[in-house]
């Protein structure tokens, strides 16, 4: 790329005596150094505009990539770019100096927004095959004022690749484990090469959202909302993560914790499970990096607890295990309350076609005798969408014109949910209408369950 001429000016007006205008830098691509002191809270102070533009490392032997070897702290509000129009061009790679110490990280009620960069955790030369996740991260933004995030790659995190934090803040347009092919910087990937070894994306504040972002083979969840309310999953294409499993358990790609959010919305996302299921590793699979936590392991949909939540629309398709599973704990004692699972999509407004989606081919564990081992009992309803108390409290379910066809086991399996309205058609007059059909256990299992849970009338999708 040759060396980058670095333009400065420097422009001191007097307004009167000892009374001067803080120099302002000809906005240019930075080096790191510059770059560094740019975002930090004196950025203003050397002379910095809210605009820190990373340019490629110009440096002999570099590839291009710049590595960090100190995280890089934004402690002041500024957006971050890299090269416009192209999120592959300008890296910032992790180095052993790091530790599980993020790649950057933003503190104190500070807005950023950050565009067209490339966070590489370097997995392969860091820490390939983390046992256990010490909260490592390669973008830290939990305690953050606001921030945006968009048209950004994240590839090869040893723990984890994104924290969102400060209210409505939003991750778009950007990718994770998706491969990564730039033979001019020294990278040619393949998607579960580059994938994070635990999570990609934590929701940590109120109405804080993933919208249409690209998220696949991550080890454990594509997007685990952790905390808050009124959070956002929409519109992601969501492919075969759970696919290291370092946990060592199955669980939800799409993961809304225990005990944590309230009032989530997850919407018109496509959720593939691929009919993936760990088998151990083939050293002879360059794919997989690390040895699975266990054998015989698969990634369900959705996994969710908690009160308020919404499930609009979403396609979920070709999981081992449940497309979805909706229950009070994931011990004892816990309450799933007032969660709605619908057919129909109400962020589909101006310039969008509605799509009816369904919850298709899952829960084929049953059908390679690997549900949890052999010999899974029918009574604990593997199933397309599964509803359960848990041990806990289980109410006020609205099954509004629910689409689950194909699955290798039961349909939709209820058990001990109280209250109603159970199944309902929101835009059809409030019959209880649904699609369920071709299901191998059979279309709906039920038990201990209200009224409104125990049929459902089968209508167009």
């Amino acid at each position: 790329m040759g060396v980058i001429t670095m333009l400065r000016f420097t422009l001191i007006i007097s307004i009167c005596i000892g009374v001067f205008i803080t120099p302002v830098r000809a906005q240019s691509p930075l080096t790191l150094s510059e770059f560094t002191d740019c975002i930090g809270a004196d950025g203003a102070i050397h002379g910095y505009g809210d605009t820190c533009w990373l340019g490629i490392n110009a440096a002999s032997g570099s590839n291009g990539v710049w590595d960090v070897s100190n995280t890089l702290a934004i402690g002041r509000s500024v957006e971050i770019i890299g090269t416009a129009g192209d999120s592959t061009d300008v890296i910032l790679r992790r180095t052993t100096s790091l530790g599980s110490m993020p790649i950057m990280f933003g503190n104190g009620g500070i807005t950023v927004t950050i565009h067209w960069l490339t966070f590489d955790g370097n997995r392969q030369n860091t820490t390939p095959c983390a046992t256990s996740n010490p909260t490592g991260v390669d973008l830290n933004l939990s305690s953050v004022g606001n921030v945006t995030v968009q048209d950004v790659s994240f590839i090869d995190a040893p723990w984890d690749s994104l924290y969102l934090g400060g209210n409505a803040s939003t991750v778009s347009y950007s990718n994770f484990g998706q491969g990564f092919v730039r033979p001019d910087r020294g990278y040619s990937r393949t998607g579960p090469q580059t994938a994070a070894r635990w999570n990609s994306v934590f929701l940590l504040s109120d109405n804080s959202g993933a919208w249409v972002n690209n998220i696949a083979n991550s080890g454990v969840t594509a997007v685990t909302v952790y905390s808050g309310t009124t959070e956002y999953v929409v519109g992601n294409i969501v492919l075969r993560n759970r696919y290291e499993q370092p946990d060592g358990v199955s669980g939800g790609q799409i993961y809304v914790i225990y005990g944590g959010p309230t009032y989530a919305s997850i919407a018109n996302n496509l959720i593939n499970g691929d009919y993936w299921h760990t088998t151990g590793k083939d050293p002879s699979n360059t794919d997989i990096l690390c040895y699975p936590g266990g054998s015989g392991l698969y990634p369900f949909g959705v996994e969710g607890f908690g009160i308020g939540h919404h499930y609009f629309n979403n396609s979920i398709i070709q999981n081992l295990g449940y497309g979805m599973l909706l229950r009070a704990s994931d011990t004892s004692g816990g309450t799933l309350d007032s969660n709605t699972i619908s057919g129909y999509d109400p962020f589909c407004t101006e310039g969008c076609t509605y799509v009816p989606h369904y919850i298709d081919s899952n829960a084929g564990c049953w059908e390679i005798n690997q549900c949890f081992g052999v010999g899974y009992p029918a009574s604990m309803g593997v199933a397309g969408l599964n509803i359960n108390n848990s041990g806990g409290t289980a109410s006020n379910i609205t099954l509004d014109h629910v689409r689950v066809s194909n699955s290798g086991r039961f349909g939709v399996s209820i058990y001990n949910v109280s209250g109603g309205p159970g199944f309902t058609d929101s835009q059809n007059g409030g019959f209880n209408y649904a699609c369920i059909y071709n299901n191998t256990g059979g279309d709906l299992i039920t038990s201990g369950s209200a009224a409104g849970y125990m049929s459902f009338t089968n209508s167009s999708p």
